[in-house]
């Protein structure tokens, strides 16, 4: 198992995906990380498992790797499946993310599955996806507040790395 990251964004998560696939013998691809709640039951730190991924720019809907999807929501129990939006901009208000959850029924936002599964898909690799909630879907994101930040980003980090753990150990 290789553990890498890869920062924000499409071309970051694409050309670190086509790099690992160049350079090892990866098989499957699991993109963990952050996202906006879309549902209004999902709070900060909980975890979605994609049972598919939604381009909000175009409403193509991609597969996940149904085995590996199902293994990943059984080493997390407590998370919960469903569609995932991809977007290319953060959104800020609680309006934009009602809106995305009313048109696609996505329950998380996030910016990097979408090209991710393509290129696991043009790669041959499996792929799924895990996301935890940074900021809740009733959440208005103004300007930064940089300490709660880093600590919201801590917890997070924290359960990446224990689902982490989970999947080599599992």
């Amino acid at each position: 198992m290789y553990l890498a990251t890869c920062g924000i964004g499409a071309s970051r998560a694409e050309g670190l995906l086509q790099g690992l696939k160049a350079e090892t013998d990866i098989r499957e691809v699991v993109l963990m990380g952050c996202a906006g709640g879309l549902a209004p039951g999902l709070r900060f730190g909980d975890v979605v498992v994609a049972s598919e991924v939604v381009d909000a720019a175009t409403g193509e809907v991609l597969p996940v790797d149904p085995e590996l999807s199902e293994k990943l929501h059984s080493l997390l129990p407590d998370s919960t499946r469903g569609l995932v939006a991809c977007s290319a901009v953060v959104l800020k208000t609680s309006a934009e993310k009602r809106g995305l959850f009313e048109s696609t029924g996505a329950v998380a936002v996030e910016m990097e599955a979408v090209p991710v599964l393509r290129a696991a898909r043009a790669l041959g690799l499996k792929a799924a996806v895990a996301r935890w909630v940074l900021d809740d879907a009733a959440e208005d994101l103004g300007e930064p507040d940089f300490a709660d930040l880093a600590r919201r980003l801590a917890v997070i980090a924290e359960k990446i790395a224990g689902a982490a753990v989970k999947l080599i150990d599992g």
